[in-house]
């Protein structure tokens, strides 16, 4: 009988450590379980940065673009406008030429004594 309470009392402290075990692999899961849901957590929130990040540099390229057609724009109309104005010089000058011209004809038309319009 009393190798019977032995064999029991050691069965009961196997099993209690077995027991305690078990509690402490549940707690060990609990805390496993707790870091994917927070890593998990963390991950969604850097997904959803990193979509409102490129949404934001796609805005950005499209302000950019926006900017650089623009610029290209004035450059190109500041050109077109210094090529008008030499031209309009040239002109001018070609202008002041027919002028002075037409003012020596019309002198040797008087000259002439021809009809004048």
């Amino acid at each position: 009988e009393n190798r019977v309470q032995k064999l029991n009392a050691d069965a009961t402290e196997i099993l209690g450590d077995m027991q305690r075990q078990i509690e402490e692999s549940r707690v060990e899961i609990d805390q496993l379980k707790t870091q994917i849901k927070v890593r998990d957590q963390d991950r969604a929130k850097a997904k959803q940065e990193l979509a409102d990040a490129t949404a934001l540099q796609a805005d950005w390229d499209g302000e950019y673009q926006s900017r650089l057609a623009k610029e290209q724009r004035i450059q190109q109309l500041t050109n077109e406008k210094r090529r008008l104005k030499r031209e309009l010089k040239a002109t001018e000058g070609h202008t002041s030429g027919l002028v002075a011209a037409m003012g020596e004809l019309k002198e040797k038309v008087v000259g002439l004594g021809l009809p004048q319009r």
